[in-house]
């Protein structure tokens, strides 16, 4: 209950649930750029993720449930410990809001588009000192939406005005198939 009266004042932007069902994080598109962790069961709020310049745009657990990924339209993703309920890490290299991302199942590679057109793949693992280095830009200018990404999370998707479709696996950061454009306005 205490959990819909806030996303109702707030306007949740994005939710995730953990991978044991126990706690979602919540994201909102006005106000603070705070992450709230609320009891699923309870309805309670466990705590507040405070770091974000501007609204939280996505939100990923790590498979194990005690790492909260979260991108904002402040440009940044940041990574989180549950437990300590603080910042671990900030990857940086977008320079527009950060609209979307994807985690491998493996934790190892997280994927990462923003309104700039951008879409990066980086290291979630590195440390703070390497972290705006431990990416890699794809060579690849997507629509200002961002990058959709599959259902089974291991792929994601690409399009623009002037490139095909392209399907990308998440784990690798390398195409996977090219789909070529349809119908007559297209060259």
């Amino acid at each position: 209950a205490r959990a819909t009266e806030t996303s109702r004042r707030m306007g949740t932007r994005t939710a995730a649930q953990g991978p044991l069902g126990r706690i979602l994080a919540a994201g909102y598109a006005y106000g603070d750029g705070l992450i709230r962790l609320w009891n699923v069961a309870t309805g309670g709020l466990l705590g507040l993720l405070e770091g974000h310049k501007g609204w939280v745009s996505s939100l990923v657990f790590s498979s194990d449930g005690q790492t909260l990924f979260s991108a904002s339209a402040d440009q940044t993703i940041r990574v989180w410990s549950i437990a300590e309920k603080r910042e671990l890490n900030r990857l940086q290299g977008h320079t527009g809001g950060v609209t979307g991302m994807a985690l491998a199942p493996d934790g190892k590679t997280l994927v990462s588009c923003a309104e700039d057109g951008s879409v990066r793949a980086w290291d979630p693992q590195s440390d703070r000192a390497t972290a705006s280095r431990a990416h890699v830009a794809l060579p690849v200018h997507v629509a200002p939406f961002g990058a959709p990404f599959t259902a089974d999370r291991r792929r994601f998707i690409t399009a623009s005005r002037v490139a095909p479709v392209t399907i990308w696996s998440i784990a690798t950061a390398t195409e996977i198939e090219r789909i070529p454009a349809l119908g007559t306005n297209n060259q």
